[in-house]
């Protein structure tokens, strides 16, 4: 007499499970927690101070200016010019 009857399927079990789709609707409130990381942020500011180092290697420019005194050499070969 343990016999169910053939009318009553396990395709009316199935329309029971519907309700667990609701349970989505919990994890949003892990939605709002990234907004707590937002402090962490500031923290880049600090490593701005190393950029006025490059200033110093600035000194090095003015050697270049040295070699411009074998250029009046050539003035002497002018000479040759009044020959004709």
């Amino acid at each position: 007499g343990l016999k169910l009857p053939e009318n009553l399927p396990a395709e009316v079990l199935l329309s029971e499970p519907v309700l667990p789709e609701p349970t989505p609707s919990e994890p949003v409130l892990s939605e709002s927690a990234p907004s707590e990381p937002v402090l962490p942020e500031p923290t880049p500011s600090e490593p701005v101070l190393p950029e006025p180092t490059p200033s110093e290697p600035v000194l090095p420019e003015p050697t270049p200016s040295e070699p411009v005194l074998p250029e009046p050499t050539p003035s002497e070969p002018v000479l040759p010019e009044s020959t004709p």
